[in-house]
């Protein structure tokens, strides 16, 4: 037999079996296996009947075409015997016919290797099982292989209680015969250890596969975190979003507020500007009906030519009064027209000549009761040309210099309101001169003047502006 020259770790490989379905697919699958890696280094039937060199060389032609001329003339010998002289080969009439199918299946131009794995352990496995003398019969077989890492794969075929694997140490040895190794030439080793053996391509192997884990988990983490990131940013966009629907109502509920607000506030001030509308225009309304009262007044405004002293002498259709004595006495005169008790009223007096006069309202009782002379002390409210002050019934104003003065030809306008209880008097020509004096309303009120030294006072018509 060719000498085989073995590297310094080799595996011996002696495996029992029982010829069935199973066992036979897990040695067909270990033997293509090792075919197709180039990890098989010998192998041999332990019958001198059984022969694996037929088998072995079609599945290396089929796995990558790499079959010397000497195996392709054994092989196409194997084939023709097998034709010739079936009844050597004790094979059924279906696995004669697989093996002519699996054996036309070299002449394809497609390399084995281009087929699927499935089609190949398949093919490898119709291979061997017709090479084996019939079915259920136990066999045994021994390999050299160069590698452990296969038998991870096939544990359920090495676990086998008479199976061993056998560790060999060897610098350059030959081998021509596997009967030959000794037994200090190979040591057993256990089945579940195999894998841990400190070969370098399964280091290198086992480096591989930690680094495509790790790649693998790597790939996953970022995938991960990118749908973190995706999820994280639809939250923050749903958040973002959800914020700025709530900052927008906000603003649209204050601004609808401050708007609402505004428009009650502006309905307000329509209100309050239609009322004080309203008020001036009634006011307006009441000026104008004081007004024409005044005006209507004073255009009916006379002196009484009964309710005057004697000494007094009305002319000019009561409009005009004067002292005819001059005897150094105030002598006064009322008109006829009572003060109204409602609203305010307005009359003027001119002084037409003359240095000394009185111009006010009085009780015309009380000043019947003194003759309508020297009325100044009681029953009058009068301011003198000379800026006193005459009050019925507030002596802390009475005979007190608290008015302006006037004279000859000046326009006194006199206003009085029941209502209000006061009097008012303003110099025509300066509305600055004015002097107001609170009013007794318990009787009844009337216009009157004192004259003196041939003075002389006129009633306006209307007062002026």
């Amino acid at each position: 037999m060719e000498r085989q020259r073995i590297g310094t770790i080799k595996f011996l490989v002696t495996i029992d079996f029982e010829c069935n379905f199973k066992s036979i697919q897990l040695i067909c699958e270990f033997i293509f296996n090792l075919l197709n890696n180039g990890y098989l280094v010998d192998i041999k039937d332990k019958r001198d009947s059984f022969n694996f060199q037929a088998p072995v060389m079609l599945m290396q032609f089929l796995c990558n075409n790499n079959v010397s001329i000497n195996q392709r003339k054994s092989l196409q010998n194997y084939h023709k015997s097998f034709n010739k002289s079936p009844s050597i080969f004790p094979f059924s009439p279906q696995s004669r016919f697989l093996l002519n199918s699996i054996l036309f299946i070299q002449k394809s131009p497609f390399k084995f290797h281009q087929r699927s794995p499935y089609l190949c352990s398949f093919f490898a496995f119709i291979l061997t099982f017709i090479s084996l003398h019939s079915y259920n019969t136990k066999h045994q077989f021994t390999c050299i292989i160069s590698t452990p890492l296969i038998f991870q794969n096939y544990k359920d075929l090495f676990y086998h209680p008479k199976s061993n694997v056998f560790f060999i140490e060897s610098q350059n040895n030959s081998i021509s015969d596997h009967n030959q190794l000794t037994k200090s030439q190979i040591l057993p080793f256990p089945i579940s250890q195999i894998i841990l053996l400190p070969s370098q391509i399964f280091v290198e192997l086992e480096q591989k596969e930690i680094e495509l884990q790790n790649m693998k988990e790597q790939y996953q983490q970022v995938f991960q975190d990118n749908i973190n990131l995706k999820n994280q940013f639809e939250q923050d966009k749903t958040a973002i979003i959800k914020k700025y629907e709530e900052e927008q109502n906000k603003v649209k509920q204050e601004f609808d507020e401050n708007l609402t607000k505004q428009k009650s506030q502006l309905q307000q001030a329509l209100s309050k500007l239609d009322q004080i509308d309203k008020v001036k225009l009634e006011q307006e309304k009441q000026n104008k009906l004081e007004l024409e009262k005044i005006q209507q007044y004073n255009k009916s405004l006379s002196f009484s030519n009964t309710y005057k002293n004697t000494n007094c002498s009305v002319t000019e259709a009561g409009k005009l009064v004067a002292d005819i004595a001059n005897n150094g006495n105030y002598n006064f005169c009322l008109c006829e027209q009572a003060i109204p008790k409602t609203g305010k009223i307005q009359f003027a007096f001119q002084m037409i000549s003359g240095s000394s006069f009185m111009i006010g309202i009085g009780f015309r009782e009380i000043m019947q009761k003194n003759n309508y002379q020297n009325c100044y002390n009681a029953g009058t409210y009068l301011i003198s040309y000379g800026g006193y002050t005459c009050s019925h019934h507030n002596k802390d104003v009475h005979d007190k210099q608290l008015s302006f003065g006037f004279k000859t030809n000046d326009i006194i306008i006199i206003e009085v309101c029941i209502e209000h209880k006061y009097i008012k008097w303003i110099r025509q020509n300066n509305p600055y001169a004015t002097i107001v004096l609170d009013i007794d309303t318990s009787q009844q009120l009337y216009p009157c003047v004192g004259v003196q030294y041939n003075s002389k006072i006129k009633i306006l018509d209307s007062v002026p502006v």
